[in-house]
């Protein structure tokens, strides 16, 4: 292999990051990247471009960029609650030998917590990907010029160090969901303390024997808060664009509670035409009233129902899809199906002349209960007792409609 080419999994603070430093690396190139967010990716991709380097290509699908013949490595570099889905997905596609991926590597931190850690460790070993820590500050110059002299000098005279001590702060978080320990898992200690005990063991291991001659023998830690809880950078951060309540923190927390669904939302293609048929449907049943109360409750239904069967069928012949042959196969329960909605539309077109639509229309979304019965008890879906909870809140709803 002549160069390497790695697959970016983000596209956020830490990608352009390490984007910007790419240049300096020989015989590699950011052939890729994944992010969910089109915008944030493209964006990124253009970054690296401008930097002098070949424009990645850009994915919204992380199997489609797994599959990708350029990509030999992946950078994991996504949102925290994000990383163990990530490696099932890199295990599953380098398991089938769907790739050419040979290694990965996971931004700090591995994960939120020991379970998901080992997790992730026992999936990448079993698919026999190279993996491996990488740091950066045992590198800088006043840390490895350090140690030489601290081992070279001083501890030729008075034998080895027995104490080391480091620090770090952090400058972010640069995104919301970093305020939330549930999706972060932690602050500042689970996220750069990495730095801090490599450098302490780096400079207390003797440069002459390996990394295993030193264990430690007992640890002790102290937890304070040395920033943001302190004047004046909790002023700093109330009057800031993020946190605006009393803590600095409620806001933001709050904040990602209710955006992540929506977020979510606006991912997914079938709530996305699900939202549509909402809206849609409000309309239609409204004009659907209008000419139901110009006819009769069977008259209005049926020229409705056969101008929508003309429509999908020139849809569906015009697709190119073997229509009739699928409808050989299932005549009969085909016409039990539409026999039922006949009487669904019956019943619908009497409900409306006997009371006002969005009644009808709020009434109506009572099948929601039925659906989540029927989807456990048919096709086996996952999260009925969650979803069934989801059904209350909706028909409380109801309730309020027909009240107020």
């Amino acid at each position: 292999m002549d160069r390497l080419g790695v697959g970016f999994i983000g596209s956020g603070f830490i990608a352009r990051f390490l984007a910007t430093a790419w240049s300096g690396v020989r015989n590699a190139e950011i052939s890729a990247i994944f992010n969910e967010r089109a915008d944030s990716a493209n964006s990124l991709s253009l970054h690296i471009e401008e930097l002098g380097m070949p424009r990645p290509k850009v994915y919204t699908q992380i199997h489609e960029m797994l599959g990708d013949k350029s990509v030999n490595a992946v950078w994991i570099l996504n949102p925290n609650f994000k990383r163990v889905e990530t490696v099932k997905a890199i295990v599953e596609e380098a398991s089938q030998g769907k790739n050419d991926i040979i290694g990965v590597c996971c931004e700090k931190p591995l994960a939120r917590n020991i379970g998901e850690a080992e997790e992730i460790l026992a999936l990448i070993e079993k698919a026999g990907l190279l993996h491996g820590y990488l740091e950066n500050q045992v590198f800088a110059p006043s840390v490895s010029k350090g140690k030489d002299v601290l081992w070279r000098h001083g501890g030729a005279k008075t034998q080895r160090p027995y104490l080391s001590r480091a620090a770090e702060e952090h400058g972010g978080p640069h995104s919301s969901w970093f305020w939330d320990p549930r999706l972060s898992g932690g602050g500042v200690l689970l996220d750069m303390s990495c730095h801090s005990l490599e450098v302490d063991r780096f400079l207390l291991q003797d440069p002459n024997k390996p990394k295993s001659s030193l264990k430690p023998v007992s640890i002790q830690a102290n937890i304070e808060s040395l920033k943001w809880s302190l004047k004046p950078y909790i002023v700093n951060l109330k009057a800031g664009p993020g946190p605006s309540s009393s803590t600095g923190l409620t806001t933001l927390s709050v904040y990602s509670k209710l955006y992540s669904p929506i977020r979510e939302m606006a991912r997914n293609r079938g709530i996305i035409y699900m939202l549509l048929f909402t809206v849609v449907s409000a309309f239609v049943v409204t004009m659907n009233k209008l000419f139901i109360m110009g006819s009769d409750q069977f008259f209005g239904p049926a020229i409705n129902s056969l101008f929508i069967g003309v429509f999908l069928l020139a849809a569906a012949l015009l697709s190119g899809k073997r229509v009739f042959v699928y409808y050989r196969k299932s005549g009969h329960s085909l016409f039990l199906l539409g026999s039922l909605n006949a009487v669904m539309r019956m019943f619908l077109a009497t409900a409306l002349l006997l009371q006002i639509a969005p009644y009808v229309i709020s009434v109506k979304r009572f099948s929601i209960i039925f659906g989540v019965l029927w989807g456990y008890l048919l096709f086996k879906e996952k999260a009925a007792a969650r979803r069934f909870w989801g059904a209350i809140i909706m028909l409380l709803g109801i309730i309020l409609i027909s009240v107020f």
